[in-house]
């Protein structure tokens, strides 16, 4: 284990495969903390799941500015850029949850009443064509006498 704090030049396949692993380790976890919750199509987190695997395991192998770098970043997503970050994401899942709920619920309310109205509107037809029918069997068997039967006849 000495070879971590040895020369820069000193066991290089070692430290190569050792960052890469960590760095494709941190990536992985950078994925699930801020992308996997995320609305995308799942093809897409994978390519960016893979993506930054893979840069990261590259930066962290071949890079002592790259590792710095991302170290130095984990104190800063605790500090007021990572409040901000962390607030994206809960605004983020919220969206994706609750929110996408509400507006699935609201849909159904509004076919729903869609619907009861179409049912009130059938059943007032009905009433009608009902309420009707006597009225016009009525007028249908109705005998029409001639009011002026006399109007024909001569006067005298």
């Amino acid at each position: 284990m000495h070879f971590l704090w040895s020369d820069p030049t000193q066991f290089r396949i070692s430290k190569f495969f050792l960052g890469y692993g960590m760095g494709a380790i941190l990536g992985i976890v950078f994925y699930f903390i801020m992308v996997d919750k995320l609305d995308l199509y799942e093809d897409h987190k994978l390519y960016i799941l893979y993506g930054m695997s893979c840069v990261m395991g590259l930066g962290w192998s071949l890079s002592v500015y790259y590792r710095c770098a991302t170290l130095v970043m984990v104190p800063n997503l605790l500090g007021g850029m990572g409040r901000g970050v962390l607030l994206m994401l809960l605004m983020a899942i919220v969206m994706d949850g609750p929110v996408s709920n509400i507006q699935r619920n609201v849909e159904i309310v509004g076919e729903s009443v869609s619907c009861t109205v179409e049912l009130q509107i059938n059943y007032t037809k009905r009433l009608w064509k009902m309420m009707l029918n006597p009225l016009r069997q009525i007028i249908r068997n109705m005998k029409w006498r001639d009011p002026c039967p006399s109007v024909g006849d001569p006067f005298l």
